[in-house]
């Protein structure tokens, strides 16, 4: 077969909930979040990327599939994941995923930023898994720089051992 366009096949989305209950998740963000009062931590934040990507679809069941995902996770209430998607993908993409706060993003570090401080996280104590394996170094200054009331903690073990 011959195309004038490349073509990117993306596969089917689809999440069967009776054979993957939602309950799991409530019952793995219930230990996430008892882990993150633990270390005294107000929020963690957890990155992933097509490559690297078990942190968040442990918890969210999400897989990026060519870029990457951002979740937010509060030690208390409901956790968001931002997603390297277009708005329009939205509606698509939730259907992988329990959470129900999902937001589209095209630059990480003014989104995040954004959320931050929009949940009361300038000035809080925030740890973080995945990000210093993944993410763009570029990104995670421009990140930083932007929150300086923040204290950071590398979470990768805690996340791990989850």
């Amino acid at each position: 077969m011959r195309s004038l366009h490349p073509v990117l096949k993306h596969g089917g989305l689809f999440t069967d909930w009776e054979m993957l209950p939602r309950d799991m998740f409530a019952a793995r963000l219930a230990r996430m979040q008892a882990a993150i009062a633990a270390a005294g931590d107000d929020a963690w934040l957890v990155y992933g990327d097509a490559q690297r990507y078990g942190d968040v679809a442990w918890l969210s069941h999400y897989v990026p599939r060519l870029r990457s995902v951002l979740l937010l996770v509060p030690r208390t209430g409901e956790p968001t994941i931002l997603a390297n998607i277009g708005s329009r993908d939205v509606p698509a993409s939730k259907i992988l995923t329990w959470l129900e706060d999902m937001k589209p993003f095209t630059r990480l570090p003014v989104e995040i930023v954004k959320l931050m401080r929009e949940r009361g996280f300038g000035d809080a104590k925030i740890g973080h898994a995945g990000i210093t394996m993944s993410m763009p170094i570029a990104e995670w200054e421009a990140i930083a720089a932007d929150l300086p009331g923040i204290s950071w903690f590398k979470r990768d073990d805690a996340m791990a051992e989850l």
